[in-house]
């Protein structure tokens, strides 16, 4: 009778999509018989992502965004600074992120522009970050081992250097920590019933809001959590009513952080999607991230941009994966542990904001990026662990040293490759070189390598590049005039004029090198041939822009002083 309500039992935690109970040493709220094997592991956690980021901590400042956020930021120096960072209407940073930018200005006035000091705050907070997904992870019920793994796939993918060696993105690891904060206490919230952790909830959730919005996916997150630790038994049962209850206030304030943001933002990107180019660009962005998740073997800072193509079919291909993919999970859904359709949803709710549903500034230059998956990592590190759990049962015997060594070897190819990443962000020059090597035939790697030697006044390393990016964006001004600007330093403004006749001689109607070449002509003291420049600029560009007023003030100097053809 016995060896049967055991076997009923059994099949009905097979069912429930979890072939066996939680350990005693994991479930929450218990004390863990060997608690030191925990603190073995958060110590070797804490090594192993000091390890894996060490580079960073002689790395320097990189101008994407480095520049804006701290190196050229006037703002920081002002010791009334806080108030404006603060005040929502005054528009003196790029986002409304004033706990990002206050530590900014705190980390200014403490070190300066020791930009070393920045990476190791970054590295310290992705490293606590990394513990308190050790902790999450724990209070969700699953063993140690499988919490260390998580935790370790957190902190060591190689997809996270994006977060944790940009000094940009310290909103990412300083919004992680509040985010992550949050998520603990509902956790405990629900296990205890002690309404003192939902308070501390919220007011982390505030704390990860002022630091990025995109965090404001948190509720949804929960909600399902809970949903998954209810079917499991792991915390008290609640109502749908109940637990959306707790989600409201969050959801409020989520909403309130999301109209705050579309309200600062400066540039916002206004390109018109269609609905099925949204879809198409949404699709294609959710494979991508999953294959960067599963394989992350070919990582750039900045990834090439995407040029949607309805009638391109490569375009319709992960639509298609898509569909097939939801089709399989709703048709193996009770199958699916429930750890696991929660992270693999987790995954995919804190990308919501930036799949391409919604658009946003950083869709200027690219659909796509690693930092996008900084919280994401969170589900995709606990899913994978509990599949290497589940792989190494198939041999009971074998199980804890095969667990062991398969999470070894993925974890170490992870903190190599980790480290790897790590040197294309030591400085602007490795940076932007790597994002050229990874799109050769890329604009914004070949225009800020040019960038990059302008700043140190080394024009003859910068003219190929410049080049370069005028050719692959013929129709902008702006690179050309830098590839002219560049040039005349480097040869002279004759070879200048022989450029931008060149470029005439293609394209008759860029009214850009016509004013250009003017400038130069006067430089060597043909005005009459810079006065036909200037007449063919106030012919061709569009009357009262920059261009037009600048040729009729450089005509109307050169008539001034009598020139032939003034």
């Amino acid at each position: 009778m016995g060896q049967a309500r055991r076997q009923q039992a059994r099949a009905a935690a097979r069912s429930a999509g979890d072939e066996r109970p939680a350990p005693a040493s994991s479930r929450p709220g218990e004390q863990q018989p060997h608690h030191w094997r925990l603190e073995i592991y958060a110590a070797a956690l804490l090594l192993a992502t000091l390890l894996a980021y060490l580079p960073t901590f002689n790395a320097g400042f990189v101008r994407w965004d480095d520049q804006y956020y701290v190196e050229d930021s006037n703002l920081l120096q002002d010791t009334d600074a806080l108030k404006r960072i603060w005040n929502p209407f005054a528009h003196d940073t790029q986002q409304y992120y004033p706990l990002v930018f206050s530590s900014y200005w705190l980390e200014y006035h403490l070190w300066g522009l020791d930009a070393r000091s920045y990476h190791v705050v970054n590295v310290g907070l992705h490293a606590i970050n990394a513990l308190l997904v050790l902790s999450i992870v724990l209070e969700l019920g699953v063993a140690p081992p499988v919490a260390a793994i998580a935790a370790a796939l957190f902190a060591l993918h190689p997809a996270q250097v994006a977060s944790v060696a940009w000094i940009s993105e310290l909103k990412n690891t300083l919004s992680g920590l509040f985010y992550l904060l949050a998520a603990l206490a509902y956790l405990r919230h629900r296990r205890s019933g002690a309404w003192s952790a939902y308070g501390l909830c919220l007011l982390a959730f505030v704390g990860a809001l002022l630091s990025k919005t995109q965090t404001l996916t948190l509720p949804a997150s929960l909600v399902l959590a809970d949903w998954a630790l209810q079917r499991l038994g792991r915390v008290r049962r609640a109502g749908i009513v109940a637990v959306l209850a707790r989600a409201l206030p969050m959801l409020a304030l989520g909403a309130l952080a999301g109209l705050v943001t579309m309200q600062f933002e400066e540039r916002p990107w206004t390109h018109a999607f269609t609905p099925v180019e949204r879809l198409l660009v949404s699709t294609n962005a959710a494979l991508f991230y999953a294959r960067t998740f599963c394989a992350p073997l070919w990582l750039s800072p900045v990834y090439p941009e995407w040029h949607v193509s309805v009638g391109d079919w490569r375009w319709w291909v992960a639509p298609l994966l898509c569909a097939l993919a939801a089709a399989a999970l709703v048709a193996g859904r009770r199958r699916i542990p429930e750890l696991v359709a929660w992270s693999v949803a987790h995954f995919y709710i804190t990308l919501i904001p930036v799949l391409g549903v919604f658009s946003f500034n950083f869709q200027t230059y690219t659909f796509v990026a690693d930092h996008f998956l900084y919280l994401s990592l969170v589900g995709g590190g606990l899913a994978a662990a509990i599949g290497i759990e589940r792989a190494a049962a198939w041999s009971p015997t074998a199980a804890p040293r095969a667990m062991a060594a398969a999470g070894l070897l993925m974890l170490t190819t992870c903190a190599v490759l980790t480290y790897q990443e790590c040197t294309h962000w030591r400085d602007n020059l490795a940076f932007w070189t790597r994002v050229r090597d990874r799109d050769p035939d890329g604009f914004l790697g070949h225009y800020n390598l040019g960038n990059h030697y302008r700043f140190k006044g080394q024009w003859a390393e910068a003219v190929p590049f410049y080049r370069r990016a005028a050719e692959i964006r013929s129709h902008v001004d702006f690179a050309f005039l830098r590839y002219a600007e560049a040039l005349g330093h480097a040869s002279g403004a004759a070879a200048v004029v022989d450029m931008c006749t060149q470029r005439l001689r293609r394209d008759p109607g860029f009214y850009p090198a016509y004013l250009e070449r003017g400038g130069r002509e006067e430089e060597l003291g043909r005005t009459a041939d810079a006065a036909r420049d200037y007449e063919a600029t106030l012919q061709l560009a569009p009357r009262d822009s920059a261009q037009w007023n600048d040729a009729q003030r450089r005509r109307a100097q050169l008539a001034a002083r009598g020139a032939p053809g003034g």
